[in-house]
């Protein structure tokens, strides 16, 4: 069992500290889809994979089992698709590059997450990464005070911050001519 299985396997479901916004019924069928649609085109369920069961889990909003998936690949609706779930899906690669390209392959790009021992190559992959807010050897790359937002389908512009100013302004480029110049 590698260590993620292993983490995973040990969690404990807790009540979401998010759940006044999300809608449980939406955030539990879409998570329950994507696993199904991956399964179906051969992914590997390592851990997880469903609902909590248990009287200790009817008392509160609760989500889903931490999940793991391997042998994923793009023909995967979670590969392609917002998973609204605590779901690692896994995709093997062979370079960096190789990497890098598969992370990028998304119409979203709202946030990524890079592991490694190594911190040049976490800060190679944060700085090529497509995406708004990235956390190297962390899961909670958003924190108050950093401007957050996406890219691609994941929105445009930042909230937070003194980026978020910059919504609110026009910018406007003014060019003089000193004379001699037409």
């Amino acid at each position: 069992m590698s260590e993620l299985e292993l983490k995973c396997s040990n969690l404990r479901e807790r009540r979401s500290q998010s759940s006044s916004f999300l809608d449980p019924p939406l955030s539990v069928c879409s998570t329950r889809d994507h696993i199904a649609d991956a399964l179906a085109r051969g992914a590997a369920l390592l851990c997880g994979g469903r609902e909590p069961e248990g009287e200790e889990f009817r008392s509160g909003f609760f989500f889903f089992l931490p999940t793991v998936l391997d042998r994923m690949d793009h023909s995967m609706r979670m590969m392609r698709e917002g998973t609204i779930g605590p779901v690692a899906p896994m995709i093997s690669f062979s370079t960096d590059e190789e990497a890098l390209k598969l992370a990028n392959a998304s119409r979203y790009g709202l946030a990524a997450y890079v592991f490694t021992g190594d911190m040049t190559r976490g800060l190679w992959f944060a700085e090529r990464l497509e995406v708004g807010s990235v956390g190297v050897n962390t899961t909670s790359p958003i924190v108050p005070g950093a401007p957050f937002g996406g890219w691609k389908e994941s929105g445009l512009g930042r909230e937070r911050s003194r980026s978020a100013l910059y919504e609110y302004m026009e910018e406007k480029h003014i060019r003089i001519g000193l004379g001699g110049e037409i």
